[in-house]
């Protein structure tokens, strides 16, 4: 598999999901993120569309990064047999370590699994260069899920769920 000079970036978030436990923390969190250890309170803030909850809907916020992704794919023909290519590698659990995803976080798999194909598919077409998605794979190498954004995107932090110690143990 090739990735053009982006490879080893690509390559690295695919070797995250092959050789690694999501909530295992391999490093600090970046340095303006909201820590919750709630699990409901994670998934409300990631799933509500209630503005009384939230101020902007995660959703929204991960839609309209994505929206940017996806216009660059469709502009250059030649990038969508790699974004098919991307989208299957993470749409596999043949290609997740088999403890990846903790039995009791099955319910967010699809989220999880979408948001790291992204952040390849962010590596394959923008490098390495700081952005939402960035932010985003530290937060997952850190050992957390991001889960929402506090404040008026793009302004804020992401909401990080990292698991309370009696929620989840680490093996």
């Amino acid at each position: 598999m090739k990735y053009g000079q982006n490879t080893s970036l690509v390559l690295e978030v695919i070797k995250f999901i092959s050789n690694n436990k999501l909530f295992e923390s391999n490093s600090h969190f970046p340095k303006d993120v909201t820590i919750v250890d709630d699990y409901e309170r994670a998934k409300q803030l990631a799933f509500s569309q209630d503005l009384k909850l939230v101020d902007v809907t995660w959703q929204d916020v991960k839609s309209n990064e994505s929206a940017a992704l996806f216009s660059s794919i469709y502009k250059e023909e030649n990038l969508k047999e790699t974004d098919n290519e991307l989208s299957e590698i993470f749409e596999s659990s043949d290609n997740y370590n088999e403890d990846f995803i903790p039995f009791d976080y099955w319910d967010i798999s699809e989220e999880i699994e979408s948001d790291l194909y992204k952040i390849a598919l962010n590596r394959f077409i923008n490098g390495n260069k700081t952005n939402f998605y960035e932010e985003m794979f530290e937060c997952y190498q850190s050992g957390g899920w991001p889960c929402g954004w506090e404040g008026i995107y793009p302004n804020g932090k992401f909401i990080v769920y990292v698991p309370s110690s009696d929620h989840y143990s680490k093996e």
